[in-house]
């Protein structure tokens, strides 16, 4: 646990990322967001699916052309939120106290899951194994890093408790356990969604290692499945959701369309926590590297289940390991594949890592089968150098991922205009790379009392070739050569589900853009913006990306078309 913490203790020294502005504008206020400040259990409400709330804050501050008219993403933690509530209220300024309230969830979902690992896998040396693996996992570095992900350490505290508090009502029939694991669970729900990860560990204890009749199984799982058919229950009435957007779906609203996703997700998931790349480069490639990252991880687990199948024979704690973790991934599949998504499915991941070593070490010594033992020992060899040498090694550079994030974000916010004449002007930014470099720059500048425009206008986010002619005086046209909303966080406020029509047309304060011409996706690959005045009017302030900030653009002659060239994304964000 010490030593989880002490590769973790980096973080004290970062400061906010991302959507850490939004809570702290959330609690403390703004006079030109609407709907500040927000309540205190309700800090993750992002969009809440009215068209005309979510109109006036795209319009006003967003400056979003194509948001999905009823875009949700709105989700119900009120845990969470309430103990982001007392940060930004009580100490606004000390980021190191919210990242130091991260460590400590962290150093208790460490000592729980090491209870766990001691009372599944005994007190051996494999237990051992298996909880200093999870406690260096890198995979948890952007997780206990960025404070607005605290609500996944929330989770992973209650859910484990719950874990336990089963296990001791299961096994020494201690009464209490009856009621007080589903009360834990309830309190890890309203921590985070995630803890959905938990009930895997609890029906994979009913398959593998309960040694109760199934009726006696399906009684002790009752009360859980109970908890979470009123947590959904609670959770439709009350608006919370998600709908409209690529980046999550409703594994229960939309089931098929769920599957589907889930198909190309979880094989990047399970390649991300038992393997390499780390699951968060499925957000930055395009489609053909994501295609690739899912068969990779389809022929890596394959590999992997085949080598351990003898050990899956043999022992039903491997088993119990083995089907916790794949279940554990399943509902995580309903977002991106992102490593901070990984904190239930690493319990049983490691739990598996350590059992296999602790097996090919055993089976060295018997009479095995020549043509398994050898690739049992390379994967085993992999396995401790991924997740023994090089996890520790990794963990205090990924634990600073959201500060690399937040210097991306702040070069972009610093390089935009900050003269006070953009208070009454319309900033136009003709394109900027991606998403961050976009709305969160805005965020950021608006978190810390900058000033801020008028009204701000993105015509595109995209890093493709764009073609940009001056039709007349008051329109231009931007033409893409791989069109519009390319990558996952692009898709954002609108996914593939929800395609563009050519001659759709989205108005906001002073500007229209509509739509010409589209890609066989149904995205936006030519688009007109006609403005209410003369481009050149001094209410229109225009930059455009260029380098590794926004400049000024010089807008084209009538007649005339400009050429901006693609960005290497990739590139500009590893500098």
């Amino acid at each position: 646990m010490l030593l989880g913490l002490a590769l973790t203790l980096p973080s004290l020294a970062g400061g906010l990322a991302v959507d850490d502005y939004i809570h702290r504008i959330g609690v403390l206020g703004h006079p030109r967001i609407p709907s500040t400040p927000f309540s205190p259990f309700d800090l993750f409400h992002f969009t809440a699916g009215d068209p005309e709330s979510q109109h006036e804050l795209m319009d006003r501050l967003m400056g979003l052309w194509g948001i999905h008219e009823d875009l949700k993403i709105a989700f119900m933690r009120p845990l969470s939120s309430l103990t982001h509530w007392i940060d930004y209220r009580g100490w606004p300024e000390q980021a190191w106290l919210m990242h130091l309230q991260n460590l400590l969830w962290y150093g208790i979902l460490i000592y729980l899951v090491a209870r766990f690992y001691r009372r599944v896998l005994g007190p051996t040396w494999v237990a051992g194994l298996a909880m200093l693996a999870y406690a260096i996992d890198d995979a948890h570095g952007m997780t206990v890093g960025w404070i607005a992900n605290r609500n996944a350490l929330i989770a992973g505290v209650f859910g484990m408790l719950s874990l336990l508090i089963h296990l001791r009502w299961r096994r020494e029939q201690w009464r209490p356990g009856a009621w007080l694991g589903p009360t834990c669970f309830a309190v890890a729900l309203t921590a985070g969604e995630s803890a959905i990860g938990a009930g895997a560990y609890l029906l994979a204890y009913a398959v593998f290692l309960d040694r109760s009749g199934w009726r006696n199984k399906c009684f002790g799982l009752a009360p859980y499945g109970m908890v979470v058919f009123l947590w959904r229950i609670v959770y439709s009435t009350l608006g919370f959701g998600v709908r409209g957007t690529d980046l999550y779906v409703d594994p229960l609203g939309e089931p098929l369309i769920f599957l589907a996703a889930a198909a190309g997700r979880l094989p990047v998931y399970l390649l991300g926590q038992f393997g390499f790349p780390p699951a968060d480069l499925w957000l930055v490639v395009s489609d053909p590297g994501r295609r690739m990252l899912t068969v990779s991880g389809v022929l890596a687990v394959g590999m992997m289940i085949a080598l351990i199948v003898p050990l899956l024979r043999r022992s039903a704690e491997a088993r119990f390991m083995g089907l916790g973790a794949l279940a554990a991934v399943i509902p995580m599949c309903a977002t991106y594949p992102f490593d901070r998504h990984l904190i239930f499915v690493g319990v049983g991941a490691m739990g598996l890592v350590a059992s296999f070593i602790g097996f090919v070490a055993e089976a060295a010594n018997e009479s095995v089968p020549r043509g398994w033992l050898f690739p049992a020992q390379v994967l085993a060899g992999v396995w401790l150098l991924i997740h023994v040498i090089v996890a520790p090694l990794a963990l205090p550079i990924r634990v600073l991922d959201p500060q690399r994030m937040d210097a991306f974000i702040e070069r972009a916010a610093r390089s935009l205009p900050a003269d006070e004449t953009l208070a009454s002007q319309h900033l136009v930014v003709v394109n900027a790379p991606e998403i961050m470099s976009s709305i969160y720059a805005i965020l950021r500048r608006a978190s810390r009392g900058d000033v801020l425009p008028d009204y701000v206008r993105f015509l595109s986010i995209s890093d493709n070739e764009i073609r940009v002619e001056r039709q007349d005086a008051v329109t231009l046209k931007l033409q893409w050569s791989e069109g519009l909303f390319v990558r996952p966080l692009d898709r954002f406020f609108r996914g593939l589900r929800h395609p563009f029509k050519v001659g759709d047309t989205f108005d906001l304060t002073g500007f229209r853009a509509r739509v010409m011409r589209l890609t066989h996706e149904g995205r936006p690959a030519a688009v007109e913006y006609r403005f209410s005045v003369p481009l050149e009017d001094p209410i229109l302030r225009w930059v455009v990306w260029e380098g590794k900030g926004y400049q000024p653009f010089e807008l084209p002659a009538l007649g005339e078309t400009r050429v901006l060239p693609p960005v290497d994304l990739i590139e500009l964000l590893a500098n």
